[in-house]
């Protein structure tokens, strides 16, 4: 099966870059690898309102050790929290 990539042509410099593509998504740090000279910071990507920017994939697990499972007291009940939350300004 042939990889997964995106061959890139810098018109500025005739530079061929080969980006990997994963779940149907470039990382837009492999754009860095992009420049027109050592002191370039990098091509860098720009996405206004997020019109195409995709999802991440998480592996996030809040399950606990049995360890540490087994050393909570009985009494108490040992349940790790996760919280996640952003404001994005008041609702109307």
């Amino acid at each position: 099966m042939p990889t997964e990539s995106l061959t890139i042509v810098d018109n500025r410099s005739g530079k061929s870059y080969e980006i990997p593509i994963q779940d149907g998504a470039v990382r837009a740090a492999d754009l860095r690898q992009i420049k027109t000279s050592p002191d370039d910071f990098g091509l860098m990507s720009y996405d206004p309102a997020y019109l195409n920017t995709a999802a991440c994939r998480s592996a996030v697990c809040t399950n606990a050790s049995s360890t540490q499972r087994d050393s909570a007291s009985t009494s108490r009940s040992f349940a790790p929290q996760m919280s996640l939350s952003t404001t994005y300004g008041s609702m109307p």
